[in-house]
């Protein structure tokens, strides 16, 4: 693992190594001010985790080297993070179909054992957290249909009921929470266009709507405040694109055009599995 940091207006010259022998990309939250835990999967596909406070980075059971967590994980890494010690890592585990949803909690001090869910997953986990002390999950289960879950802190998500959301989708949802009691979800569905459903207070849209746009990755969705939001992807030839969303009334979502921003980009991003 490396890092560098951008400190008074200006990048470090160098990049820091971190150590480790690293399985998957680094996950990233904060879940209070001077704090930063960092997780990637071991060289064995355990979860290893590392933290930044008091200007130095530590672990909770090596000092400077990586904490390791017992369980293989065959997905990338969620981290959520909201309110002060409030932390979620979310996976999908087990070393073969079906892989199942898998959490693991900071209660205040260290983590929790890992809490599952049966299920047969798909790709990546995406997770968001809405409010302090709630994630949100959104998935995809072997039919390519995007299933929703979710819990508040500390809960056993082995007795949590996943709620069928629809869809076809060939992508991971990318999830923003652009205002207090609202969800809204982004994946490329099977036409290779942009899909979009909002959960808003206890209910999901009745549909999900269709965007447009020619996608050849995720998409990647940022809150730009004013009820707007921008959409970015790997289109046609490599290139990025992107639009600027509005949020209408209720569940309403309006695109305006998209736009090409140049760039030779790859253009090979499924996987058929867990990565």
């Amino acid at each position: 693992m490396r890092t560098k940091s951008y400190r008074n207006s200006a990048w470090e010259s160098s990049w820091a190594s971190l150590g480790g022998a690293c399985n998957a990309a680094p996950a990233v939250c904060s879940m209070r001010e001077g704090r930063m835990d960092l997780f990637t999967l071991s060289s064995t596909n355990e979860l290893a985790h590392k933290y930044y406070e008091n200007g130095q980075w530590a672990s909770l059971s090596s000092g400077s080297g990586w904490s390791r967590h017992d369980g293989y994980v065959a997905s990338s890494l969620a981290a959520t993070c909201r309110g002060n010690n409030f932390m979620d890592v979310t996976v999908y585990g087990k070393k073969k179909a079906p892989f199942q949803i898998a959490s693991k909690h900071w209660n205040g001090s260290d983590f929790d054992k890992w809490s599952s869910l049966a299920g047969h997953y798909k790709s990546n986990p995406s997770t968001i957290a809405m409010a302090e002390n709630r994630t949100d999950f959104l998935g995809l289960n072997s039919e390519k249909a995007m299933v929703y879950l979710s819990w508040g802190d500390g809960a056993d998500i082995s007795k949590l009921k996943i709620a069928d959301i629809g869809g076809e989708s060939q992508s991971v949802a990318d999830l923003v929470s652009p205002r207090s009691g609202r969800l809204d979800a982004f994946a490329v569905g099977s036409d290779s266009k942009l899909k979009h459903k909002s959960l808003v207070g206890s209910e999901w849209g009745s549909s999900w709507d269709d965007l447009g746009g020619a996608f050849n990755s995720a998409p990647l969705a940022l809150s730009i405040g004013n009820d707007s939001i921008l959409v970015f992807g790997v289109g046609p030839e490599g290139k990025v694109i992107h639009t600027k969303l509005q949020i209408g009334s209720e569940n309403s979502m309006s695109a305006s055009d998209w736009f090409s921003d140049g760039g030779s980009l790859s253009v090979q991003w499924l996987s058929a599995g867990p990565a």
